[in-house]
């Protein structure tokens, strides 16, 4: 393996693991801007064309343990759906 190719891995898989940690998005933007924004950040990272769409949660926000597990199953869903579908 070249170092290049190993180089460009190491920074995909460190750019992924930031992201994995950032759930201080959602103090700032709330839960669906959040979610959001993660899934378009891994439809361009991984080049799997994805949408979110959500109802009734527009300027609401939830107990804050609450979004946190939300925005945490969300990440783990996109992390499953591409180990298992690629």
């Amino acid at each position: 393996m070249k170092v290049q190719s190993i180089a460009d891995q190491t920074d995909s898989d460190v750019d992924f693991l930031a992201w994995e940690l950032r759930p201080s998005l959602l103090g700032y933007v709330g839960l669906p801007v959040a979610i959001n924004k993660d899934l378009e950040d891994w439809s361009n990272q991984f080049g799997i064309p994805a949408e979110f769409n959500q109802i009734g949660l527009d300027d609401n926000h939830l107990l804050s343990e609450l979004e946190i597990n939300l925005y945490r199953i969300g990440q783990e869903t996109l992390n499953y759906t591409f180990k298992h579908a690629v």
